[in-house]
């Protein structure tokens, strides 16, 4: 045991003599803390989350087309039209979080405006920063992809959620709703343009086979694609259904910060803080008794 340290001030007494010996100071630091870190949750801007909750469509005739696709080996293929109907999904998730499409986005929605709104003079249409030091669409990509958006799925029931946050609970709805439409009207661009592209080799195909039955086959195949192409124009869903579309949150209903558990980690941290400080406090008186015995 050394020299400073007596039996009594261990164990449960010798705690409780040492914070009632410096009760005020460890209140009085805990208290201070407490406020600081309330006052800091009230500072913040508050974050708010806008949701967008979609199901797959169901592609209708995937099993016509495949039974008739497997009657003829690499002609499906080599004409575009061996793709899996289940794999639109998977392409459209990942579309959704590819930089081509966020980047396209980016541009036509003015995101990093709204992002870098700080560093943007909505008046002169202008940077106000020095050409160097503007914002990347990289950077944005990077911050959008890491604390704005979040895309999850739900194996059981097969919905996907899509949801935005940002602390103007307005463009936040804004933004999920208008992603889903243009990922909607991307891929059914994309597959209108893949299916004319079917079409015309297929009917380049027409001009060699001679084979009755095989013509026949090919004819098929160009009226599954004009089919396609039909569908593309009439549906705007065309690979996700919105079944409850994102709206503004509630002024008082934001996900950042939460204020109650940062106050009460600030207390902790003011109470740790507290007894730190008096322990050092009596650490220093101790160790000033035994150099001067003989003092007060």
């Amino acid at each position: 045991m050394s020299q400073g340290t007596k039996a009594s001030d261990i164990g449960l007494p010798g705690i409780m003599r040492f914070f009632g010996r410096h009760r005020w100071v460890i209140l009085g630091t805990s208290l201070t803390f407490f406020i600081l870190a309330t006052m800091a949750a009230f500072y913040m801007t508050p974050v708010y989350r806008a949701e967008i909750m979609l199901v797959p469509v169901k592609e209708s005739g995937g099993g016509a087309m495949s039974s008739l696709l497997s009657n003829f080996g690499g002609l499906g293929v080599l004409s575009g039209l061996g793709k899996p109907q289940s794999s639109r999904k998977g392409e459209a998730l990942a579309m959704l979080r590819s930089r081509a499409f966020l980047f396209e986005f980016f541009d036509k929605h003015d995101v990093l405006q709204v992002l870098y709104a700080g560093l943007w003079d909505s008046d002169s249409g202008k940077w106000t920063v020095p050409e160097n030091e503007v914002p990347t669409v990289q950077r944005a990509y990077r911050r959008f992809i890491n604390n704005i958006m979040t895309v999850s799925e739900d194996d059981g029931t097969g919905t996907v959620s899509v949801s935005i946050d940002w602390k103007d609970r307005f463009i936040a709805a804004q933004w999920a709703n208008d992603l889903i439409a243009m990922l909607n009207e991307t891929l059914r661009a994309r597959v209108a343009a893949e299916a004319q592209k079917s079409i015309e080799y297929l009917n380049s195909e027409l001009e060699e086979v001679g084979l009755v039955g095989l013509r026949q086959a090919i004819y098929r195949l160009i009226e599954a694609q004009i089919e396609t192409i039909m569908l593309t124009n009439v549906r705007q869903e065309f690979v996700f259904r919105v079944i409850d579309p994102a709206v503004p949150p509630d002024s008082d209903r934001f996900v950042r910060p939460q204020r109650l558990r940062i106050s009460i980690i600030g207390l902790f941290f003011g109470l740790f803080s507290g007894i730190f400080i008096a322990a050092v406090w009596d650490a220093f008186k101790t160790a000033s008794r035994v150099e001067h015995p003989g003092g007060a």
